[in-house]
């Protein structure tokens, strides 16, 4: 979606009928002779809100039949002719249909060949099935986003899913810089468990051995946490900077909390109960106007379905 938003022309080879469907006239007089497969033009579609129109906007969408000799030749002729080929089988499984990375570069030198899974190429879980939950889990990143509660909760995005499309599109982009210098492509090897698991390098990856996290994570802190408001909402503060420290708790009427931040357990104890009392007397609507207005990091939390109708998102016109 990344890359045909940024003019990136994509053309999708869909597990359905060899049919051509919603393609320009040049891509359907390239493969329309070859004997077999029907062309023709996609019928009317009223707007939908579904999660896979909203994804496949931009793209042009081919049905093939990869088991098929006519099926498996326009797969070739378009790889050919391409920059770049995702494959999102498991291992093995584009080896079997001749579709492989090394079968496509005998055609294609040039070509960039991605191969986005659920657990890798390789390794003792390479050709275990999956989702973004079972990811999250094996990953780490949903032990950390739960901290202690018990049982974890399931999320309500579908994280590597995202998260594991911008990999590869950052990788993709690196390999076709590459490619114009080198004239040469590559085969770039990608799981979603790979690009959840990226994502702890900064939270987890710097910690020292033998330190227990909440001794080195900042969201240990009092003044890094969440806190629920009059009326029953609930903000996110991050004040962990001297001066929106000083500036929350001057704020507060308690300027001599933000001279140092606490020194054992039982001080974050009392800060903590302190805060939670204090923003139970606005609203989070309120804290969010007066915190922000003194430089303070706040937000509210948000639902999804506010975050859609938010003044910022819609001005950074994230919402099509």
């Amino acid at each position: 979606m990344v890359l045909r938003d940024g003019n990136s022309g994509v053309s999708a080879s869909e597990k359905k009928p060899t049919t051509l469907r919603g393609l320009s006239p040049g891509l359907k007089r390239l493969w329309g002779a070859i004997p077999g497969v029907t062309a023709r033009s996609p019928a009317p579609r009223r707007p939908s809100s579904s999660p896979a129109n909203a994804l496949a906007r931009n793209k042009q969408s081919i049905g093939l039949n990869l088991k098929s000799g006519a099926g498996k030749e326009i797969y070739l002729r378009l790889a050919q002719r391409a920059d770049v080929v995702v494959e999102e089988f498991r291992p093995g499984v584009a080896k079997r249909l001749g579709i492989d990375y090394d079968t496509l570069r005998v055609r294609n030198p040039r070509l960039i060949y991605c191969s986005l899974s659920g657990f890798g190429q390789d390794g003792p879980c390479a050709n275990r099935p999956g989702y973004d939950l079972q990811f999250i889990a094996a990953s780490g990143l949903l032990s950390a986003l739960c901290g202690p509660v018990k049982p974890p909760l399931v999320p309500g995005a579908y994280l590597s899913d995202a998260v594991s499309g911008v990999m590869a599109t950052v990788a993709i982009c690196a390999a076709l810089v590459q490619q114009q210098k080198t004239g040469t492509g590559c085969y770039l090897d990608l799981s979603m468990l790979d690009s959840v698991f990226s994502l702890l390098s900064v939270s987890h990856g710097i910690l020292h051995p033998g330190r227990p996290q909440a001794e080195a994570d900042p969201a240990a802190s009092p003044f890094y946490n969440l806190y629920e408001t009059a009326d029953g909402r609930y903000i996110a503060l991050g004040a962990i900077r001297s001066n929106s420290c000083k500036a929350l708790c001057s704020e507060l009427g308690r300027p001599e909390l933000g001279e140092r931040p606490p020194a054992n357990d039982v001080e974050r104890a009392k800060l903590f109960a302190f805060l939670s009392e204090s923003f139970r007397r606005a609203t989070a609507a309120e804290w969010t106007a007066r915190l922000s207005a003194l430089d303070v990091e706040i937000a509210t939390v948000n639902t999804p379905q506010e975050a859609f109708a938010a003044a910022q998102i819609i001005s950074r016109a994230l919402v099509l």
